[in-house]
């Protein structure tokens, strides 16, 4: 088969590449489109090419073929040639954030606008509880690959029709699989030697407030990393000066950066999701605008509900977890989202079907 795929987002784009490479080794074509963030036009628009440059993914970029800069707005002519062009048996597109309700024509929206048009099969990988929004009609898939119960909950509830939604785990967490399952436990850094704490920035999410607490809770033992997400453009550097010495200044990024740590501190970012099923414990900062929906649909913020995760909403909550042994309860996270080694084979399997 001919599949047409596209991803604006790095997430999304570790979720798609697993997939990508199975199609592939089963003798599939696949067009796949990605878009950088490397410049001050896309910087909060795309970032999944650095995705598929560290996995070696052939790609397209969207800037060589589409010279405006309003990619909030793809021409339905620019898509249309795609069609046309390659011919696609399928189309499969990632899940990149948009506002609620918004109806943007992002180069993932506008293939399954015009999929939808042509009669080809679309499927979209939601990968996270919080990825997909609400949106017009006119830009729901044939077919939604949710990681989870959690995530379904949150899709149906946003409006896609149940008939559409399979459940078929992250195909990015496969990997997990096959870590070690333990429980591990974090003391309070009075009893054992340096602790080193892991901040995961986000890009709408109050992080200074959320760090600021951070500095205020610190142990003599313990040191601090900050990794900025690559789509915040927010200026941390006084806030970071405050750290001092207990900041840990690395060039480590993403999942070499959370090896490193003993927790690891985030809002809501995949990065904690991560750090959990790798046997870190994490605690999500979860203020009051943080997930509302999501937490209302589900009950809780749902890394919390499947005990991967601590929820802190103020400095002394956090400042007691911190005095607490901390855990993570592999065995029930692994099952709540579906840690199996299989996602990728069911994703694809869903997409041929």
């Amino acid at each position: 088969m001919k599949i047409l795929a596209a991803v604006r987002h790095p997430g999304p784009a570790e979720a798609i590449v697993p997939v990508i490479k199975l199609l592939q080794s089963q003798g599939h074509q696949v067009v796949l489109i990605g878009l950088n963030n490397n410049s001050i036009e896309t910087k909060t628009l795309g970032g999944s090419i650095s995705i598929f440059n560290r996995n070696n993914i052939e790609y397209i970029d969207l800037l060589d073929f589409f010279v405006s800069f309003n990619l909030h707005d793809i021409e339905d002519k620019w898509t249309n040639s795609l069609i046309d062009k390659y011919k696609p048996d399928r189309i499969l597109v990632g899940c990149s954030t948009q506002d609620e309700g918004t109806a943007i024509k992002c180069i993932e929206n506008s293939l399954i606008f015009v999929g939808n048009i042509c009669s080809i099969p679309t499927l979209q990988i939601v990968e996270m509880w919080g990825c997909w929004t609400s949106r017009p009609e006119m830009f729901y898939p044939d077919r939604f690959a949710v990681s989870d119960e959690f995530t379904k909950k949150v899709v149906l509830k946003r409006g896609a029709p149940e008939k559409c939604v399979k459940i078929t785990g992250n195909p990015s967490f496969d990997g997990f699989y096959h870590c070690n399952l333990k429980e591990t436990v974090i003391k309070n850094s009075g009893f054992m030697g340096t602790r080193n704490l892991v901040y995961i920035g986000q890009v709408s999410p109050d992080n200074f407030t959320t760090f600021d607490w951070v500095l205020k809770s610190l142990d003599t033992n313990d040191r601090v990393a900050f990794a900025k997400h690559p789509r915040d453009i927010r200026n941390y550097d006084a806030l970071l000066l405050q750290a001092g010495n207990k900041l840990l200044d690395t060039d480590l990024k993403g999942d070499y950066l959370l090896k490193q740590a003993d927790i690891c501190l985030t809002h809501s970012s995949t990065m904690g999701v991560k750090a959990s099923l790798l046997g870190i414990p994490t605690i999500n900062f979860i203020l009051d605008d943080d997930q509302v929906e999501v937490r209302q649909i589900c009950g809780d913020f749902p890394l919390v509900l499947a005990e991967g995760s601590y929820k802190a909403d103020s400095l002394e909550t956090f400042k007691n977890l911190l005095k607490q042994d901390l855990v993570v309860n592999q065995s029930k996270l692994r099952s709540s989202l579906n840690i199996d080694g299989m996602s990728t084979g069911r994703v694809v399997d869903y997409l041929l079907s």
